[in-house]
Protein backbone atom coordinates (compact mmCIF):
# COMPACT_ATOMS: atom_id res chain seq x y z
CA UNK A 1 0.00 0.00 0.00
CA UNK A 2 1.36 3.63 -0.96
CA UNK A 3 1.06 6.72 1.42
CA UNK A 4 2.50 9.77 1.17
CA UNK A 5 4.61 11.05 3.87
CA UNK A 6 5.77 14.67 3.11
CA UNK A 7 6.74 14.71 -0.91
CA UNK A 8 8.04 11.12 -0.41
CA UNK A 9 6.02 8.09 -1.15
CA UNK A 10 6.38 5.02 0.80
CA UNK A 11 5.24 1.18 1.01
CA UNK A 12 3.54 0.27 4.30
CA UNK A 13 3.46 -3.58 4.36
CA UNK A 14 1.36 -5.02 7.11
CA UNK A 15 0.56 -8.87 8.06
CA UNK A 16 -2.48 -9.86 9.02
CA UNK A 17 -3.97 -12.82 10.84
CA UNK A 18 -6.90 -13.42 8.71
CA UNK A 19 -9.08 -15.10 11.20
CA UNK A 20 -8.74 -12.58 13.85
CA UNK A 21 -8.19 -9.61 11.68
CA UNK A 22 -5.07 -8.42 14.05
CA UNK A 23 -2.12 -6.74 12.47
CA UNK A 24 0.69 -8.89 13.43
CA UNK A 25 3.11 -6.67 12.23
CA UNK A 26 3.97 -4.01 9.77
CA UNK A 27 6.70 -1.37 8.83
CA UNK A 28 6.66 1.76 5.88
CA UNK A 29 8.89 1.35 3.76
CA UNK A 30 10.73 3.76 1.43
CA UNK A 31 11.25 0.77 -1.06
CA UNK A 32 9.31 -2.42 -2.17
CA UNK A 33 12.47 -4.94 -2.91
CA UNK A 34 12.35 -8.70 -2.60
CA UNK A 35 15.09 -8.00 -0.23
CA UNK A 36 13.16 -5.40 2.12
CA UNK A 37 9.99 -7.65 2.48
CA UNK A 38 11.27 -10.82 3.07
CA UNK A 39 12.99 -8.66 6.22
CA UNK A 40 10.02 -7.35 7.03
CA UNK A 41 8.18 -11.04 7.02
CA UNK A 42 11.05 -12.49 8.62
CA UNK A 43 10.28 -10.01 11.47
CA UNK A 44 6.65 -10.92 11.61
CA UNK A 45 7.19 -14.52 11.83
CA UNK A 46 9.65 -14.22 14.63
CA UNK A 47 7.31 -12.38 16.82
CA UNK A 48 5.44 -16.10 16.87
CA UNK A 49 8.06 -18.00 16.26
CA UNK A 50 5.41 -21.20 17.38
CA UNK A 51 2.90 -20.31 14.08
CA UNK A 52 3.24 -21.92 11.13
CA UNK A 53 0.53 -19.65 9.29
CA UNK A 54 -0.34 -20.05 5.46
CA UNK A 55 1.00 -17.09 3.74
CA UNK A 56 -1.53 -15.44 1.01
CA UNK A 57 -0.29 -12.54 -1.12
CA UNK A 58 -0.55 -11.27 -4.66
CA UNK A 59 1.75 -12.14 -7.57
CA UNK A 60 4.41 -8.64 -6.60
CA UNK A 61 7.75 -9.29 -7.66
CA UNK A 62 8.63 -9.15 -3.92
CA UNK A 63 6.57 -11.93 -3.12
CA UNK A 64 7.70 -14.29 -6.13
CA UNK A 65 11.07 -13.69 -5.76
CA UNK A 66 13.76 -15.67 -5.31
CA UNK A 67 14.72 -14.35 -1.31
CA UNK A 68 11.14 -14.57 -0.29
CA UNK A 69 10.37 -18.01 -1.58
CA UNK A 70 13.47 -19.26 0.16
CA UNK A 71 12.48 -17.69 3.06
CA UNK A 72 8.86 -19.28 3.27
CA UNK A 73 10.78 -22.80 2.47
CA UNK A 74 13.18 -22.26 5.42
CA UNK A 75 10.06 -21.63 7.69
CA UNK A 76 8.39 -24.11 6.12
CA UNK A 77 5.57 -22.17 5.45
CA UNK A 78 3.01 -22.64 2.63
CA UNK A 79 2.54 -19.44 0.31
CA UNK A 80 -0.48 -19.28 -1.40
CA UNK A 81 -0.95 -16.97 -4.75
CA UNK A 82 -4.14 -14.85 -5.44
CA UNK A 83 -5.47 -14.94 -8.78
CA UNK A 84 -4.33 -12.24 -10.74
CA UNK A 85 -6.49 -8.78 -11.22
CA UNK A 86 -8.50 -10.47 -8.51
CA UNK A 87 -8.36 -8.27 -5.20
CA UNK A 88 -11.03 -10.00 -3.30
CA UNK A 89 -8.72 -12.99 -3.37
CA UNK A 90 -6.95 -11.35 -0.76
CA UNK A 91 -10.29 -9.44 0.68
CA UNK A 92 -8.77 -8.75 4.15
CA UNK A 93 -5.66 -7.35 3.90
CA UNK A 94 -7.69 -5.02 0.80
CA UNK A 95 -9.97 -4.13 3.81
CA UNK A 96 -7.71 -3.00 6.16
CA UNK A 97 -5.75 -1.18 3.29
CA UNK A 98 -9.30 0.66 2.70
CA UNK A 99 -9.17 1.78 6.08
CA UNK A 100 -6.33 2.66 6.66
CA UNK A 101 -6.26 4.87 3.79
CA UNK A 102 -9.65 6.54 5.20
CA UNK A 103 -7.95 6.62 8.93
CA UNK A 104 -4.99 8.81 7.80
CA UNK A 105 -5.90 10.59 4.96
CA UNK A 106 -5.98 13.77 6.94
CA UNK A 107 -3.48 12.66 9.52
CA UNK A 108 -0.20 11.46 8.04
CA UNK A 109 2.66 14.34 9.01
CA UNK A 110 5.27 15.55 6.61
CA UNK A 111 7.93 14.07 8.44
CA UNK A 112 9.16 10.04 8.25
CA UNK A 113 9.97 9.53 12.27
CA UNK A 114 6.34 11.31 12.91
CA UNK A 115 4.45 9.38 10.27
CA UNK A 116 5.51 6.14 12.15
CA UNK A 117 3.89 7.50 15.38
CA UNK A 118 0.49 7.69 13.81
CA UNK A 119 0.70 4.86 11.67
CA UNK A 120 1.48 3.15 15.60
CA UNK A 121 -1.79 4.71 16.87
CA UNK A 122 -4.02 3.42 14.09
CA UNK A 123 -2.56 0.10 14.18
CA UNK A 124 -3.15 -0.39 18.02
CA UNK A 125 -6.82 1.24 17.73
CA UNK A 126 -7.67 -1.15 14.72
CA UNK A 127 -6.42 -3.80 16.65
CA UNK A 128 -7.37 -3.04 20.39
CA UNK A 129 -10.50 -0.73 19.79
CA UNK A 130 -12.10 -0.91 16.48
CA UNK A 131 -14.65 -3.26 16.19
CA UNK A 132 -15.48 -5.83 13.20
CA UNK A 133 -18.83 -6.44 12.04
CA UNK A 134 -17.14 -9.92 10.07
CA UNK A 135 -16.03 -10.54 13.90
CA UNK A 136 -19.18 -9.99 15.53
CA UNK A 137 -18.55 -6.52 16.99
CA UNK A 138 -15.42 -7.52 18.57
CA UNK A 139 -11.98 -6.56 18.63
CA UNK A 140 -9.51 -8.10 16.42
CA UNK A 141 -6.74 -8.48 19.85
CA UNK A 142 -9.99 -10.47 21.51
CA UNK A 143 -10.01 -13.25 18.25
CA UNK A 144 -6.08 -12.97 18.66
CA UNK A 145 -5.13 -13.07 22.28
CA UNK A 146 -8.58 -13.74 23.92
CA UNK A 147 -11.71 -15.58 24.63
CA UNK A 148 -14.15 -14.64 22.12
CA UNK A 149 -16.22 -17.40 22.90
CA UNK A 150 -16.56 -15.93 26.47
CA UNK A 151 -17.27 -12.51 25.26
CA UNK A 152 -20.32 -13.65 22.88
CA UNK A 153 -21.99 -15.12 26.19
CA UNK A 154 -21.78 -12.33 28.40
CA UNK A 155 -23.10 -10.30 25.76
CA UNK A 156 -26.01 -12.79 25.09
CA UNK A 157 -26.80 -12.92 28.87
CA UNK A 158 -26.63 -9.33 29.13
CA UNK A 159 -28.68 -9.01 26.48
CA UNK A 160 -31.19 -11.60 27.96
CA UNK A 161 -30.48 -10.21 31.11
CA UNK A 162 -32.35 -6.65 29.47
CA UNK A 163 -35.22 -8.61 27.96
CA UNK A 164 -36.28 -9.94 31.25
CA UNK A 165 -35.75 -6.83 33.18
CA UNK A 166 -37.92 -5.06 29.96
CA UNK A 167 -40.42 -7.72 30.48
CA UNK A 168 -41.36 -7.46 33.86
CA UNK A 169 -41.74 -3.50 33.40
CA UNK A 170 -44.20 -3.74 29.93
CA UNK A 171 -46.04 -6.38 32.67
CA UNK A 172 -46.35 -4.16 35.35
CA UNK A 173 -47.49 -1.17 33.02
CA UNK A 174 -49.87 -3.47 31.23
CA UNK A 175 -51.19 -3.74 35.16
CA UNK A 176 -51.67 -7.62 35.21
CA UNK A 177 -50.33 -7.40 38.75
CA UNK A 178 -46.56 -8.20 37.94
CA UNK A 179 -43.94 -7.29 40.39
CA UNK A 180 -41.26 -5.28 38.71
CA UNK A 181 -38.08 -6.66 39.60
CA UNK A 182 -34.92 -4.46 40.57
CA UNK A 183 -32.21 -4.88 38.80
CA UNK A 184 -30.36 -6.46 41.28
CA UNK A 185 -32.46 -9.32 41.65
CA UNK A 186 -32.00 -10.46 38.09
CA UNK A 187 -29.27 -13.29 37.56
CA UNK A 188 -25.88 -12.15 37.12
CA UNK A 189 -24.25 -12.17 33.92
CA UNK A 190 -21.07 -13.78 33.50
CA UNK A 191 -19.35 -16.81 32.03
CA UNK A 192 -19.84 -18.53 35.44
CA UNK A 193 -23.74 -17.72 35.30
CA UNK A 194 -23.84 -19.38 32.05
CA UNK A 195 -20.91 -21.88 31.92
Amino acid sequence: MHLRVGNTWYFLVSFIDAYSRYIVHWRLLPNMTAEEVALVQLEALEKYPDVKPQIVSDHGSQYTSREYRKLLERSELEHILCRVAHPQSNGIIERYHRSTRAALREELPPHYLAALDVIAAWVDDYNERRLHAGLRYIEPAEYFRGDPKRRMAERRAKLERGRLYRRQINLAREGHGVRSLNKSELPAVGAAAYG
